[in-house]
């Protein structure tokens, strides 16, 4: 019998796990699951897909061991650490266990070698014993257990604890303690104040060993008949400890674990696997308390109940947590959990600070972008989709139907753009064209009132942005082009009236009404007021709006695609830009919470901005749906709860639960560069605390990364270099700067933030730029004032020239940067958006149209729009991607090249690479070199009549990529060349490349493409 106690709510969360593994919602699951999880791999620049041991370094970074090696990771970029050079020329291949001292050195042990990393250098160097001492050498490799001020200790279940003097950096001491010497197994270990824990678990019995340094070693050996398998033991307090076996999970005096004080389970909930437990301490959520992995997934104590139950990740049953597959795992300073496996998936990042935020969607065939939402008064949530009628969640978030719009506009289902309420039980719904329909929410009936619409007022057609204004009960606004509506209900029937129009100021968007009953009309060329008559605000003149509202405090509220404009009671106007701290300028709507606070949707999250005018912002890395939401997509129930309706579904949150005091984090240097090389050559840019150069080496780069790792994506920071900058720089999307300095002293001030309002205090870096010694005091006194004028106005001239070269250099990166960033964007909102909806009307055409010739010919619409949508993604992948190597630009055409293969029975593919040199490619040589290999893989398949591709990649100081086939070939010299061939060889050029075809007839074909890089 079970004997944990579980919550009700983790208990379905729990039986939630077995039904979603066998129900047909595994799609749902995995998106669900990819919202709570991060996770990293070697296209994101990891060595190894096996992650052995993650450690957090005194100044917030991470290290990690890999299959591959050590690596370094601030949040953008893992740094490999496996090949840091000393005069032995050492090399990483594999790092099984990494720990950064208190020192700041870190050591590297694994099974044959162990190395160490001294503080402040960056050169890997050998750990040798001190030849004073009679030490004996490792069998396997020593598991970090705790620290003195003198030593890091180290466990090897073949000796005993290892002493590793952490000044001399020499093993120097050893207390041994013995076990059974013919076998190796990996023990467990917990340490708490200075007192380690340390478990060896054999078939027939497991030992335990209490160590403090300086007292006398307590062990235990516990027969395998009575206690089972002994997984570990963890030190809760002064007082108790968790002891987890195979047999039993209790809490037991520190004084003696063989005896349980409370049982916790008697089930098997470690499994036999012979492997080390991991654990992770809680500081964040639950404090006190503790996680482990068991058979099927995570486990988590919760000391102020004094119980063990399922950890919430049980709900995402695709992502296997089983301690078999496990390595590491911590908690960080944000409650995050890094889980580091050996199961070729890499790095992953669990975020349960998500949960703050509800996750509505429906199933997939009747959901897509949530054009707009309404909540009913007993807390049911209407959600219209492009396309696909409306779904209807309960109070809870759990759908229960989907209801189909009747009365098809343009042959399709109509797009409902707007809802809002007419009455208690009607909601009023308009279409993206011309349809005005009403729902009863007592019986779900939909009534048509779109017969009610003047033809002289449908003659506006795709009126996109929509909107409806409730008025008073059994009445509401709406804006339809240039007009504005009123509807009116009376039984038995409804009433539509034209109230007002626009004739000149573009097309009515939104409306709303001030406290004084003026009416306020947000247009695609500014904002008005009635008066009398429309009056302009004319500060507004260029912002086009998408909605419109007012608070209680009589403040005018618009959002648009230039950000958010407010116009106070006494008709101040102020606008709020990514200058000013929004995270995006595309902003779709506006609600306000009890406490005064203005939520706003954008093209990249929620954000909120305060009474005081401070701004924070989520994003998806927090639980959102997506990054993306929708025009009319937003709602405030009678509770106070928030909904917002996007890309994926529908975000619901109490805004007091989402509002919490972020840990502020810390900004360091993760790297420096002095004309383009690295510096300090030896040293960690992180630990430099002066910069002192000479006046040739005056051209500065840093790199900047902030501690609070929820998602560094999504970091912000404000830059000021004292001396320099007159004002304090603001950095989105970018974590680098880049100066050109006279001599002179300057002080660099950086701060970071990872929501937008809560900042980090500031890093501090003075730098000194050296005068030339023709620029001295000395020199002009000596040479005299007319000679040292002459000098001096050439050198002057000299480094104007120079700044100016440079200075155009950094501006044209700098531009390029942006104009990738801004086409990427604008492929994604606009072609891509339009290319969706493409497939959509594709879809919908193919299940009305009959016959043969007419059904084949809508399949081929479709088949040509999802090659749309997949050049499209590789586009705005190879724009998007920061630091793209060789290596990830390789595993791209693998999965490219793997998923047409799919639908071609009879080719096989076989993949090599020898990657010397992972050097990074530039955006647009990426591009140019993916369409030569994806037109090389089509023509094979159309035309060589193959059986087998084999594609070999090799990069030194050249990059070669080889594909050859075994079919057909041809005669290159007898062939009249094709468009395709000369657009292969067009664009090789155009990246620097050359392309060399050898083919003859029977023998098959090889394509080489090949260039320095």
């Amino acid at each position: 019998m079970k004997t944990y106690t579980v919550h009700a709510p983790v208990a379905v969360l729990f039986l939630l796990f077995h039904a979603l593994v066998f129900s047909g919602h595994t799609c749902e699951a995995q998106q669900e699951a990819s919202r709570m999880f991060r996770r990293y791999s070697t296209k994101d620049g990891l060595l190894s897909n096996s992650i052995y041991s993650l450690n957090r370094s005194k100044n917030g970074t991470w290290w990690i061991g890999t299959g591959g090696g050590l690596q370094r990771f601030d949040g953008y970029t893992f740094e490999p650490w496996n090949e840091v050079a000393d005069t032995a020329g050492v090399k990483i291949n594999a790092s099984q266990n990494v720990y950064e001292d208190s020192r700041g050195n870190v050591w590297v042990f694994n099974f044959s070698e162990h190395h160490v990393i001294p503080a402040g250098l960056r050169r890997l160097t050998p750990v040798r014993t001190d030849s004073l001492s009679n030490i004996p050498e490792t069998q396997s490799y020593p598991v970090p257990v705790l620290e003195d001020s003198l030593r890091l200790w180290c466990f090897e279940t073949s000796k005993g604890f290892f002493g590793f003097n952490k000044r001399t950096l020499l093993l120097d001491t050893l207390v041994p303690v013995a076990f059974k010497s013919e076998s190796v197994v990996l023990p467990t270990v917990s340490t708490l104040e200075s007192v380690a824990w340390v478990s060896v678990d054999y078939e027939d019995s497991s030992y335990v060993v209490r160590f403090k340094p300086g007292e006398k070693i307590r062990r235990y050996t516990l027969a395998g008949s009575r206690y089972g398998r002994v997984k570990g033991v963890i030190q809760l307090n002064a007082h108790d400890v968790l002891f987890i076996s195979t047999r039993y999970t209790a809490i037991c005096d520190e004084r003696d674990v063989r005896t349980p004080v409370t049982m916790l389970s008697t089930e098997n909930i470690p499994g036999n696997f012979i492997r080390g437990l991991p654990y992770a301490r809680l500081h964040v959520n639950n404090p006190g308390g503790v996680l482990f992995p068991g058979e099927q997934g995570l486990y988590e104590y919760v000391p102020d109940k004094k119980i063990l139950r399922p950890y919430s990740t049980v709900a995402y049953p695709q992502i296997n947590l089983s301690r078999q597959l496990m390595f590491a795992l911590h908690e960080d300073q944000r409650g995050n959990i890094w889980i580091g496996r050996d199961a070729s998936d890499g790095l992953l990042i669990y975020y349960p600070g998500k949960l703050s935020f509800e996750f509505l969607h429906a199933p997939r065939q009747y959901f897509n972008l949530v054009y707009s939402l309404a909540v009913t008064d007993d807390g049911r949530v209407i959600a219209a989709n492009f396309q696909k009628g409306l779904n209807i969640f309960d109070k809870t978030g759990t759908w229960k139907k989907h209801i189909p719009l009747p009365n098809a506009e343009n042959g399709l289902s109509p797009s409902i753009r707007a809802i809002n309420r007419l009455n208690s039980e009607q909601y009023l719904m308009k279409s993206l064209f011309d349809k005005l329909m009403v729902l009863d929410v007592s019986n779900d009936k939909i009534t048509d009132l779109s017969a009610f619409m003047p033809g002289y007022v449908t003659r506006y057609r795709n009126v996109f942005d929509a909107n409806i204004y409730p008025v008073r009960e059994n009445e509401a606004h709406f804006t339809h082009g240039k007009y504005i509506l009123s509807v009116q209900y009376a039984k038995p029937g409804y009433r539509v009236a034209v109230i007002d129009s626009l004739n000149d100021g573009g097309i009515i968007n939104s409306i709303t009404y001030s406290r004084e009953g003026k009416r306020i009309i947000g247009t695609s060329q500014g904002i008005y007021q009635k008066d009398g008559h429309w009056k302009l605000f004319s500060e507004t003149r260029s912002f086009g709006v998408k909605f419109i509202t007012t608070d209680s405090a009589g403040n005018i509220w618009a959002t648009g695609p230039g950000g958010i404009c407010r116009i106070g009671s006494n008709y101040d106007v102020k606008f709020y830009t990514e200058s000013n701290g929004l995270l995006n300028e595309f902003v779709y709507g506006i609600l306000f919470d009890d406490s005064g606070n203005a939520w706003y949707s954008s093209n990249r999250g929620l954000g909120c901005i305060r009474p005081d005018g401070s701004i924070s912002f989520f994003t998806e890395a927090d639980g959102l749906q997506g990054d993306e939401f929708d025009t009319q997509s937003f709602w405030k129930d009678s509770t106070g709860k928030l909904y917002f309706g996007g890309i994926n579904g529908i975000t619901a949150f109490y805004p007091r639960n989402v509002l919490k005091t972020l840990n502020t984090g810390e900004v360091l240097l993760s790297a420096v560069q002095v004309n383009g090389l690295a510096y300090p050559e030896e040293g960690r840019a992180d630990d430099l605390k002066k910069l002192t150069l000479p006046h040739d080496q005056n051209s500065l780069t840093f790199n900047f990364a902030f501690t609070n790792l929820s998602d560094a994506a999504y970091n912000v920071y404000q830059v000021r270099l004292a001396g320099h900058d007159k004002q304090w720089v603001n950095l989105k999307n970018l974590h680098t700067i880049r100066y050109l300095l006279t001599p002179g002293d300057y002080t660099l001030y950086v701060k970071g933030s990872s929501d937008g309002n809560t900042w980090s205090k500031e890093l501090t870096l003075p730098i000194t730029i050296h005068p030339a010694w023709w620029q001295t005091a000395m020199f002009k006194w000596a040479v005299g004032i007319l000679i040292m004028t002459a000098f001096g106005f050439g050198a002057w001239y000299f480094n104007k020239i120079k700044t100016q070269e440079l200075l155009r250099q950094l501006q044209l990166e700098q531009e390029m940067q942006r104009e990738r960033e801004r086409i990427s964007r604008d492929l994604h909102d606009h072609i891509g958006a339009y290319s969706t909806a493409l497939l959509a009307n594709a879809d919908s055409l193919e299940q009305q149209v009959q016959g043969d010739k007419m059904r084949a010919t809508v399949s081929y619409l479709k088949e040509n729009s999802r090659h749309i949508l997949s050049a499209l993604r590789e586009t705005i992948w190879l724009l998007n991607t920061r630091n793209l190597t060789v290596s990830g630009f390789y595993e791209g055409f693998i999965n490219y090249s793997s998923n047409i293969l799919r639908n071609h029975e009879g080719i096989e593919i076989e993949f090599h690479d020898d990657i010397v040199r992972n050097v990074q490619l530039q955006p647009t040589t990426a591009i140019q070199l993916l369409r030569i290999l994806q037109e090389v893989i089509q023509n094979i398949i159309k035309h060589a009549h193959a059986g087998k591709i084999r594609c070999e990649l090799t990069c030194s100081t050249e990059l070669r990529i080889v594909v050859a086939d075994d079919g057909r070939g041809f005669m290159p010299d007898t062939t009249p060349p094709g468009n395709g061939l000369r657009n292969m060889r067009e664009r090789a050029a155009e990246a620097g490349f050359r392309l060399d075809l050898i083919s003859s007839a029977g023998a098959g074909t090889k394509v080489i493409v090949s260039g320095i890089v």
